[in-house]
């Protein structure tokens, strides 16, 4: 994921607030702090997130902070999957593949680890599968429709038959690997 992909999970994350590029830095490791900045400058002219003189919610700083945008969101659509996949002909909802992703990598994290996840989902899914919780190919499913979910609501990507059925197919390996834990 991007850094501007991973900024916007955090904002979203926590939509009531707003934070400065030095919180994001250190919340997120995006390394310099300069980098936050122009991200965050090129995503706010782009009318993701709302950029503005402020109290940062973490640090308590009156500074220039960042918060998601009102509109930062599109609603996602369920779209049809196409006719040649037999297992895609359902409706694809790639929002609730992101939010049972997340559900699912809690429950995960409850187990294996003791403090708080991290705010961005795909720091939260890196960190499962370099504890080896998580196998690498599922991982790099979930961050794949994780990615696909983030362009479709940030960059307003329309969702055609190709990217229905990958998202199809990386659930069902997901899916697959859940339900196979499930049962031990």
């Amino acid at each position: 994921m991007s850094n501007a992909d991973i900024i916007l999970e955090f904002l979203e994350h926590d939509r009531a607030r707003q934070f400065c590029d030095g919180c994001i830095s250190k919340q997120l490791g995006i390394k310099p702090r300069q980098q936050v900045n122009q991200v965050c400058n090129k995503l706010s002219k782009q009318g993701a997130i709302h950029r503005a003189d402020g109290t940062c919610a973490r640090c308590g700083g009156s500074t220039k902070v960042n918060a998601l945008a009102a509109d930062g969101a599109v609603e996602p659509k369920k779209a049809r999957a196409p006719a040649r996949a037999a297992k895609v002909s359902q409706q694809v909802d790639v929002e609730r593949m992101r939010t049972e992703i997340v559900h699912r990598c809690q429950e995960l994290w409850g187990r294996a680890r003791k403090e708080a996840p991290p705010e961005s989902v795909s720091a939260f899914i890196t960190t499962l599968r370099e504890d080896k919780v998580i196998p690498r190919h599922q991982a790099n499913m979930m961050l794949t429709i994780c990615n696909l979910r983030n362009v479709y609501v940030w960059d307003r990507v329309p969702f055609g038959d190709r990217e229905m059925a990958v998202a199809s197919a990386a659930w069902e390996i997901i899916d697959e690997w859940w339900k196979g834990r499930r049962g031990k």
